[in-house]
């Protein structure tokens, strides 16, 4: 400061009080330590200053707010400023900012400890702030998990990534006010160490940009089962941070990957089956070959007095009497039979389609797939109209309960080491 900004000051900031102070000072101490005492009797006045006004914020309008937000009860948002002590902050910097306009007058008799002061107190009202964004930030996030959806993940990650940003301009304000950097030279800093930062802040960069995709595409969300077969790991999406996604398989243990595995990698995500209430059966049983063979009368006598395939031979013996009688007509030999098999695929779609835990406006099958030496396997294609486990394990169960035990009925012989 030069010889003319000394006088402006002395005179802008001269009063009465700390005149007193200084002077009062001067009589009682010796000249030795005249100085050290007025800096530290009025840097005292500050800081009880501030004490006091804080306690006094706090102690007058926190009560009032929390009555408030009670009455309010649908006001959120102030509960949540409640829950992570935002209000707090705003209480606290009130009085620091006070306490920081107060320093010029205190400290103006000294216009070294003046600048001392002031970037030290300076710096307490940088951190209030920025511990008052680190809340609200919070609370952001908090406002966006509590909906739990697609668009809440986008939230948090901003609110994440919005953070660390407040962080590093606090962290620059303070470099620039203890140093006393100018704007341009606080940005030529951060030009030069802007590799840094891409590197250092390298995983909260790209879980930002994971997060901002999988919200807008829908992908995955908190409480979403989904699989990684990168990973091999499969279970329940408990948290999605900037740079974690956190999982519970289902022996309960928490596994954690980069929050920028969601685009780099392959997700499977059965979420939909939950939607849906639809989960897919696909499972396949081994029939020994040498066990088929054609059906004889007695034997569709036998069946025939069955529900689930009276119609389908009766149609069928219809459809064979038919291309008989054309075939004789035409002087060919012809003699069609059922078989065991095939009436046993038959009687196990008619379970499907007669069982009510079985959706029937989807994909349903019972199909051959291709022989093997461990015989001819068998699968039910279809998906139960649950998509919880516990009751899904159960309807399939049940299924191949019956279609095990049934093929003793069709005299058919299970390979149990095809069974899968």
């Amino acid at each position: 400061m030069s010889p003319q900004d000394y006088i402006h000051f002395f005179e802008k900031y001269n009063n009465v009080f700390t005149q007193e102070i200084h002077f009062w000072v001067k009589t009682v101490f010796s000249e030795n330590w005249v100085l050290f005492f007025q800096i530290t009797i009025k840097s005292f006045l500050i800081v009880s200053f501030y004490i006091v006004s804080d306690i006094l914020f706090r102690k007058i309008f926190l009560p009032f707010i929390r009555m408030f937000a009670r009455r309010n009860s649908r006001s959120q948002w102030l509960q949540l400023m409640i829950k992570r002590k935002a209000i707090h902050s705003i209480l606290h910097v009130i009085p620091a900012l006070a306490a920081n306009l107060l320093v010029p007058y205190v400290f103006y008799h000294h216009p070294m400890s003046f600048d001392i002061a002031h970037k030290i107190y300076l710096i307490f009202l940088l951190v209030l702030l920025g511990q008052l964004w680190h809340r609200i930030m919070l609370c952001v996030e908090d406002l966006a998990t509590d909906e739990n959806n697609y668009r809440s993940i986008a939230v948090s990650s901003f609110g994440q990534l919005l953070r660390i940003i407040g962080f590093i301009i606090i962290s620059f304000l303070v470099i620039s006010t203890l140093f006393d950097f100018e704007a341009p030279q606080v940005l030529s800093i951060i030009g030069a160490i802007t590799a840094v930062i891409l590197l250092v802040f390298r995983d909260p960069i790209l879980g930002f940009v994971a997060g901002v995709h999988a919200a807008s595409s829908h992908m995955i969300k908190k409480g979403d089962w989904i699989f990684i077969p990168k990973h091999n790991l499969e279970g329940y999406v408990k948290e999605i941070s900037l740079i974690t996604v956190k999982i519970e398989a289902f022996d309960k243990t928490i596994s954690s990957i980069p929050t920028y595995d969601l685009i780099s990698t392959e997700i499977k995500n059965n979420e939909s089956i939950f939607v849906n209430k639809q989960r897919l059966i696909r499972r396949s049983i081994f029939l020994n070959i040498n066990s088929f063979r054609f059906l004889e009368d007695h034997d569709l006598e036998k069946y025939a007095h069955n529900k689930l395939l009276s119609s389908y031979i009766e149609k069928k013996m219809k459809d064979f009497e038919e291309l008989k009688a054309q075939n004789q007509q035409e002087n060919k030999i012809f003699d069609m039979k059922l078989t065991n098999v095939g009436l046993f695929r038959v009687y196990v779609y008619n379970f499907l389609l007669a069982n009510p835990h079985v959706v029937k406006n989807d994909i349903l099958m019972v199909r051959q797939r291709e022989i093997s030496t461990q015989g001819l396997p068998i699968e039910v294609f279809c998906f139960a109209n649950t998509g919880i486990w516990e009751k899904y394990e159960q309807i399939q169960s049940d299924i191949f309960d019956f279609v095990l035990t049934s093929a003793k009925e069709f005299e058919l012989e299970v390979v149990q080491t095809g069974f899968r």
